[in-house]
């Protein structure tokens, strides 16, 4: 039982280690500790998947208008951004 118990404490996550990952993942590689426990928490947690899928979506845009070379962002594409985080 003290096994289960310690190996659940290690998995577990709290919110605010999940959103370090969260951040950690778009500029690193996670650890398969750090994956598993991520994926665990996000499984289970709302908040943090919400967190996770528009922390994707605002990375995802910067990516793109960095590789486009335009270094200002469009008034309709902050507009898109902003009704697609009111939608979440």
């Amino acid at each position: 039982m003290m096994r289960m118990r310690k190996l659940m404490n290690k998995l577990m996550l709290s919110c605010r280690k999940a959103s370090e990952l969260i951040e950690k993942k778009t500029a690193f590689r996670l650890t398969r500790v750090e994956a598993i426990q991520l994926f665990m928490h996000t499984r289970m947690c709302d908040a943090c998947q919400l967190y996770y899928k528009q922390s994707k979506f605002i990375d995802d845009a910067i990516q793109h208008q960095h590789k486009s070379g335009n270094r200002t962002l469009p008034e309709s594409a902050k507009k898109k951004i902003l009704d697609r985080l009111e939608q979440s």
